[in-house]
């Protein structure tokens, strides 16, 4: 199904509420169910990636050009494994925040990004880095392209996006009665995605997380 299709379909589905939206303003519903809510609801609708940044003396914090859903355990600075967190908490109970301490990074903080954040991810290091360094890792990460860029979806992949999108909206202008209808469709096409997905000669395995 290509995109065209599925803006029709969100239309139809929302009872033409939408008929006033450009494709532009339709294609952003879409493409946050596509690129992140489907993602973070059937594990395995993302992809391996690797990362990289190079550090700049003085500069604790970088913003990534890929926005992770996962990140893969260890991290690396200059080929050297690093301690690497996902918790705040946990990282600054390690390490003072407030220190002015540089050096060679030992250990870095993932955060921000993901489907509640127009932030992608981000990496803090400590020590703060004093020269150029080049930290290095493997991520599961969120769709690049929006569904404007990719061709077309298998049926049930698009109907999902549709379904999704549609509740999204729904939810924007109050109409419960399309938000309930589409939050259940939602969800089936979802265990059907996931169903469809299996399969012995994949690498990762698929499943709902509701």
């Amino acid at each position: 199904m290509d995109a065209a299709t599925m803006r029709q379909k969100f239309r139809d589905r929302t009872h033409n509420l939408a008929g006033g939206l450009q494709d532009g303003q339709v294609d952003v519903y879409l493409n946050q169910v596509f690129r992140y809510t489907i993602p973070d609801k059937v594990d395995g609708m993302v992809s391996d990636g690797d990362w990289s940044i190079a550090t700049v003396a003085a500069q604790q914090t970088y913003q990534m050009a890929i926005n992770i859903h996962t990140p893969r355990y260890p991290a690396y600075v200059d080929g050297r494994e690093v301690k690497t967190y996902t918790h705040q908490e946990q990282f600054w109970w390690s390490y003072e925040k407030a220190s002015t301490t540089t050096g060679k990074p030992t250990a870095i903080l993932f955060h921000g990004g993901g489907a509640t954040s127009t932030v992608q991810h981000s990496i803090t290091c400590w020590p703060i880095p004093d020269d150029v360094y080049t930290i290095t890792g493997q991520a599961r990460v969120y769709p690049t392209q929006g569904v404007a860029d990719i061709g077309d979806l298998n049926d049930t992949h698009a109907l999902a996006v549709v379904a999704g999108a549609a509740k999204d909206f729904a939810y924007d202008e109050s109409e419960d009665v399309i938000v309930t209808r589409e939050a259940g469709r939602f969800q089936e096409l979802l265990i059907d995605l996931a169903r469809r997905s299996r399969g012995p000669a994949r690498r990762h395995r698929w499943r709902p997380t509701f």
